[in-house]
């Protein structure tokens, strides 16, 4: 009983690691370019911010009135 307990233990352990490992979306990059688009959601936008892909909200550019 103890090992089947043991056992049960271990797997969850190891697949928990997995998938945490797995389903961790980082990115490094050099430029803005590098970054992917499918890496964000569709109100965000990929930015290259200190080597590292991330997503951020874009802003919205102000009208200029004439």
């Amino acid at each position: 009983m103890v090992k089947i307990h043991k056992f049960i233990y271990t797997f969850v352990t190891f697949l928990s690691i997995i998938v945490l490992a797995t389903s961790y979306r980082l990115k490094y990059c050099m430029t803005g370019n590098e970054c992917p688009a499918i890496l964000c959601s569709p109100p965000t936008i990929s930015k290259c911010v200190r080597n590292t892909c991330y997503c951020t909200s874009q802003k919205r550019k102000k009208k200029v009135k004439k």
